[in-house]
């Protein structure tokens, strides 16, 4: 499935990176790998999505501290320069207590939303007091606070957004990815927001998604794993 036919000034994106990770128990939760929960992708597929942002654009991706490098990595091929990390979203039970992930060195609490741009995007910003800090509930796998989404449109208005990989709709944003229910609907701009149908590579099982299959096989990473 392509990305809609139209440039977006702000793009909202929380990638489905590959941890690598191993079942886990945190408190009373149980953890197993991501890829169980989700389908998740290889770095290079992700630098290769053709994102329809415009040439003045803001991006806004998560990532994790493990991913800090790869994230950055990611914007560049977007075409974005990275220039800071926007929100801190210290995670949180509902009884109020903070939550500390299992971490090779130290417990996590955080996850982190970078910043970049391309263009000019000053002239967008509407306010100067959005505040980092994100003090929210863990909720669904990966699923990050509506908040964030929320403080996007303070900071930037009422101008064309989209969130990739997204799970659900919003009002005012565009949304592209394979876990939004409705297959297709309309918001009050009348832009179609897609799902997005998962391609798993039936000869090295990676998910190219996003990319013709004839694009996948060309790829170094498809190669490797023949």
């Amino acid at each position: 499935m392509n990305f809609p036919n139209k440039q977006y000034n702000v793009i909202y994106a929380d990638p489905p990176w590959i941890f690598g990770s191993k079942a886990y128990q945190d408190g009373d939760r149980d953890f197993d790998k991501l890829e169980n929960h989700y389908d998740t992708m290889h770095i290079d597929e992700i630098k290769e999505l053709d994102v329809p942002s415009a040439n003045d654009c803001t991006c806004f991706m998560w990532t994790t501290d493990a991913h800090l490098k790869e994230a950055i990595e990611v914007m560049e091929a977007w075409g974005f320069k990275y220039k800071t990390i926007a929100f801190i979203w210290v995670k949180k039970y509902k009884s109020g207590s903070l939550v500390y992930n299992f971490a090779p060195y130290t417990l996590k609490s955080c996850e982190m939303c970078m910043l970049g741009t391309k263009g000019t995007m000053g002239k967008y910003k509407k306010v100067n007091n959005v505040k980092q800090l994100v003090e929210a509930v863990r909720t669904k796998h990966s699923r990050k606070p509506d908040e964030v989404r929320k403080r996007i449109d303070m900071l930037y208005g009422d101008i064309p957004k989209i969130e990739l990989f997204a799970r659900e709709k919003a009002e005012g944003w565009d949304s592209w990815g394979n876990e939004i229910f409705d297959e297709t609907t309309q918001d009050k701009h009348d832009v179609i927001i897609e799902k997005v149908e998962t391609k798993i590579c039936e000869m090295c099982n990676v998910n190219y998604t996003g990319m013709t299959k004839e694009q996948h096989i060309l790829k170094p990473f498809h190669q490797d794993r023949l």
